[in-house]
């Protein structure tokens, strides 16, 4: 699963449902579960933010699904009917903000160090935040859950691949074909395991 690093008071009205995007300077075309990280820093405390002792540091503290990237131009922007509540959101600021949804606070924030941009949760950290997300799911809804689920299994083996190529990791899922991959110059990845049916995602 994806971490996404916010650093608080930011993190917390993510978890809470108050703010719904997350706004960078960067675009992404991903989409798919992403884990809400709270940084280490307290650069963005309000006083009375400074008070709050419940804020969490350095420790996922929610998970969610990133569900669009808006580049945002103010009440100019042009949304689709289904994010037209985004002219009203006190929290869109754009250059580019990231969509979220379905969010869930952790039950018990899991401890672990961020880093910037999108980045691999540690293994350990990856199936616990999973399975918030899984438990947090409504039942007509596990059914794609788990083909996620499968995919981030999958996507795992692949590790942090940094330069365009292609290649072929035993698949972890079926344990019978391989994992064929191609990593594009713009960083997209395609993937399909070589036994039908059984998983391919393109990110």
């Amino acid at each position: 699963m994806y971490g996404l690093t916010i650093c608080q008071p930011y993190a917390e009205l993510i978890a809470s449902g108050e703010k719904r995007v997350e706004n960078r300077t960067w675009s992404t075309a991903y989409r798919g579960p992403v884990a809400i990280h709270a940084g280490k820093s307290r650069a963005w405390l309000r006083d009375e933010d400074k008070k709050n002792a419940d804020l969490v540091f350095g420790a996922v503290v929610a998970v969610g699904l990133l569900t669009d990237c808006v580049k945002w131009r103010g009440k100019n922007t042009v949304l689709p009917k289904h994010l037209h509540w985004m002219t009203e959101h006190a929290h869109c600021e754009g250059p580019y903000s990231f969509v979220l949804s379905d969010v869930h606070r952790m039950e018990v924030p899991i401890p672990c160090t961020g880093k910037q941009g999108f980045w691999f949760l540690p293994d350990d950290v990856a199936r616990m935040a999973g399975a918030e997300f899984h438990k947090a799911m409504a039942p007509e809804e596990r059914e794609s859950a788990e083909e996620i689920g499968r995919i981030l299994i999958a996507r795992g083996t692949l590790g942090d691949p940094q330069r365009p190529g292609r290649g072929s990791v035993p698949c972890p899922i079926c344990g019978e074909g391989h994992l064929r991959y191609v990593v594009h110059e713009n960083g997209h990845i395609w993937a399909k395991c070589t036994t039908e049916g059984c998983v391919s995602w393109v990110e």
